[in-house]
């Protein structure tokens, strides 16, 4: 090729490199206004001003502009608006192409996508590499605490904990509220480096400081287990502070304390106060409290119209413990006239639309009839059961199919068979089913707490069932070495003893007589 055809060459090559970078920069120029507008529209989530704006920033987009890139991958990811529903998964391949422009906000964005799994199947060790990437560039604090979360509980890589509290320390140390948060959460919990209270507090109190309001309801938490006044006092003066903050569960907790006179002088008056604004919020755990007191005649005056009304609003608001709660006003009639129908009616009402908490008490009273204000009937509490049991956990099911074949069980092969399902029960559920048990079939109770007592060396005599002599000495002596000993001559089948012998045989590992003396 001669010289002058060389020219040629780069001069016409040079001229389609000026004209396409000219378009572009015209495309950029043009999308400017739709970007600026759009990306106000997405902060102020006026998301219906959107879709007329998606063709321009599409095309700015595809000239390679990394902020519409960007920008919609915000748009399709959003989780605030269904408008863009169906092109959710295109915010990867966005935030991708604003990554490989350089914005390296969308590193944080893809790792945040996989951390979550909202969009794209969850990926831990995606997210991390993503977080990494960002950090190799740029510090950012909330990114190093997601990474620094990832070496604590091993999600994405390797376990490290040692080298995680030492870059949250070192965040700490830098002025970041979030670390010290966390650092309070970490040496509460104690699992990574046993647990240190002083540590929990300083940083905590460091968190509350630098402005972290939830911190304060840590410290309180914290706090209240303690029995000292002072401990109590503080622990109030936290619960306080978070709750004029506006956290709810706080602010409930400054009215039990005003209730009790724990941390701060009694103040009956203002606990209902409260109480009454959370309510008129539509705090439904504020009016259940409220509607119990009224229900009870507990610090106000009884008054079953007051209770029923805020039942009432309770369950207009969808809660699920309400409509249990007024279902046993009127079964038990308690501050309202006895109307079993209406109970009936109420929970079974619930129980067909999904309430868990409705159905387990409608099977219940149907296979208990406590009072014997209706007749028991086994079968009408099965077909509760076989109609609810798909909203129920597994657990649940186990639960009530045990309680199903204590009702059954006649024989000592049945026993042994309610034992082995009663095992697989985790303690809390083991120590309720087990209590039912005793008033549902009295024999399989004895037998299964014979069972238990000839485990820790009570117990010497055959699994019959039988309330034997040789079984009320064991139960007693168990009994008796609890905290409240009185009790135990309230007889064995009692539902206090009952409840205590079961207390103290389902506690935590470790904290129960394991043994006879």
């Amino acid at each position: 090729m001669s010289i002058n055809s060389k020219r040629t060459a780069f001069f016409a090559s040079t001229l389609c490199l000026l004209l396409f970078a000219g378009a572009a920069e015209g495309i950029a120029q043009e999308a400017g206004p739709d970007l600026a507008a759009a990306k106000s529209f997405v902060a102020e989530k006026k998301f219906d001003k959107l879709p007329p704006l998606i063709a321009g920033i599409e095309k700015a987009a595809q000239a390679g502009n990394g902020d519409a890139q960007l920008l919609l991958g915000d748009i399709f990811a959003n989780r605030n608006t269904d408008l863009f529903k169906d092109r959710q998964a295109e915010a990867v391949a966005f935030y991708e192409k604003a990554l490989a422009a350089g914005k390296l906000v969308a590193a944080i964005r893809l790792g945040d996508l996989y951390y979550s799994g909202e969009i794209v199947p969850q990926d831990r060790e995606k997210a991390f590499q993503y977080y990494s990437k960002m950090l190799t560039k740029i510090k950012n604090a909330r990114v190093e605490r997601r990474v620094a979360g990832a070496y604590l509980h091993g999600k994405g890589v390797a376990a490290d904990p040692a080298k995680a509290i030492d870059m949250l320390t070192k965040l700490s140390d830098a002025g970041d509220v979030g670390s010290m948060r966390q650092l309070g959460d970490i040496y509460h919990a104690g699992k990574f480096t046993g647990a240190d209270r002083d540590l929990a507090i300083k940083y905590y109190e460091a968190a509350l400081k630098g402005g972290d309001v939830g911190s304060a309801k840590k410290l309180a938490g914290l706090l209240a287990s303690a029995p000292d006044a002072d401990s109590q006092s503080k622990a109030f003066t936290y619960y306080k502070q978070a709750a004029d903050a506006g956290d709810v569960s706080s602010k409930r907790r400054v009215a039990r304390a005003y209730f009790a006179g724990i941390g701060t002088a009694k103040d009956t008056t203002q606990g209902i106060k409260l109480l009454e604004e959370l309510g008129a919020a539509g705090d439904s755990a504020a009016n259940n409290q409220l509607a119990a007191m009224y229900a009870a005649g507990l610090n106000v005056a009884k008054d079953g119209k007051k209770a029923v009304e805020l039942y009432g609003k309770s369950i207009a608001a969808g809660d699920a413990v309400a409509v249990v709660r007024l279902a046993d006003l009127y079964y038990a009639g308690r501050v309202v006239p006895r109307d079993p129908s209406k109970a009936l009616s109420l929970l079974t009402e619930a129980s067909d639309k999904g309430n868990v908490a409705a159905s387990r008490r409608l099977i219940a009273l149907y296979r208990e009839a406590p009072g014997k204000v209706i007749p028991k009937s086994p079968a009408k509490a099965k077909a509760v059961f076989e109609k609810a049991k798909g909203a129920m956990s597994p657990e649940d099911i186990l639960r009530e199919e045990i309680l199903f074949a204590a009702m059954d069980a006649k024989t000592l092969n049945s026993y042994e068979e309610l034992a082995k399902k009663l095992e697989t029960l985790p303690k809390p559920l083991a120590k309720s089913t087990l209590f039912i048990v005793r008033k549902v079939n009295p024999n399989a109770y004895v037998y299964l707490l014979q069972d238990r007592l000839k485990d820790i060396g009570l117990y010497n005599g055959r699994l019959s069932g039988i309330l034997t002599m040789d079984t009320i000495r064991a139960i007693n002596t168990f009994c008796r070495k609890g905290e409240q000993a009185q009790n135990c001559g309230r007889g064995p089948m009692s539902s206090v003893v009952a409840g205590q012998v079961l207390d103290q045989m389902f506690a935590p590992d470790g904290a129960q007589s394991t043994q006879a003396d």
